[in-house]
């Protein structure tokens, strides 16, 4: 889930700040860099998922590896 978050900003639309992209958390096989310029899939068993939260001012969304009970990593996009 290296790449699941990035902001994004396109040329020529006047928004300097840019827009923040997720990836979905509902997919069925996982994948990972290959280290060659593609992807390779992860065990079957792997199993992750997004957490959304809400706020007057942000969003704070989480990732969560279920296989193992972790956070992976956590995202706070500002409310503009």
């Amino acid at each position: 889930m290296a790449d699941w978050e990035v902001r994004r900003t396109v040329p020529g639309t006047g928004n300097l700040q840019g827009f923040q992209v997720i990836n979905t958390g509902a997919v069925q096989t996982l994948w990972e860099d290959n280290g060659a310029g593609g992807e390779r899939a992860l065990d079957g068993r792997e199993a992750s998922g997004l957490q959304v939260e809400v706020y007057n001012d942000c969003v704070v969304v989480r990732a969560r590896d279920y296989r193992r009970g972790e956070w992976i990593k956590e995202v706070q996009i500002p409310l503009f």
